[in-house]
């Protein structure tokens, strides 16, 4: 379906069954034809539409239609104020230059020296660390403290796994190891 036309807003539809169906527009427009025509264009074209105007001096419930006019007002006045705003702030960075000032001073920060000192800084207190740590790993008692700690490790796993039945050389595909309960009363 189309849009309804430019310049009308359908305010309410009044439920109805058999052949007549009921709905109230709002437009400025005093012409009923182009509504008429865009009914009859749009909507189920096996039936009649007709067009008739209410005058609202008249007219009894009018309060929603007269509410949705003042939402409307006030909607369409907030769009106007939010778009002036992003007009006036646009223009002020443009004219102050903020964005481009940013962008710059954001360059000047990463391609400064202090910045360039203080990465080379990093990299070599990393690299310092790293020869540091080797050559601690080089001495004999380091190195046999380590492969003690790990020795325990590998044992200490090993342990878990038989209490669990499971083998750590398995892959997590195969199905887990049942241990059977030992009912001989040996350990």
């Amino acid at each position: 379906m189309k849009n309804t036309p430019a310049g009308f807003k359908c305010r309410h539809v009044f439920p109805t069954s058999g052949e007549t169906s009921v709905s109230v527009w709002d437009s400025t427009e005093t012409d009923g034809t182009i509504l008429l025509n865009w009914l009859t264009e749009n909507i189920n074209a096996d039936c009649n539409h007709e067009v008739h105007e209410i005058q609202e001096a008249f007219a009894l419930g009018l309060g929603e239609i007269q509410r949705a006019r003042a939402t409307d007002k006030v909607t369409s006045g907030t769009a106007q104020v939010a778009d002036k705003t992003a007009k006036a702030m646009h223009d002020l960075d443009t004219k102050m230059r903020i964005s481009e000032r940013t962008g710059n001073a954001v360059e000047a920060v990463k391609e400064s020296a202090v910045m360039q000192q203080t990465g080379a800084a990093f990299t070599k207190a990393g690299e310092s660390m790293r020869s540091a740590t080797r050559k601690v790993m080089e001495q004999p008692a380091v190195s046999s403290a380590a492969d003690s700690v790990s020795a325990g490790f590998r044992k200490l796993t090993a342990s878990f796994s038989s209490m669990t039945g499971r083998n750590t050389a398995t892959s997590s595909a195969d199905p887990p190891a049942v241990v059977p309960e030992n009912t001989s009363g040996d350990p």
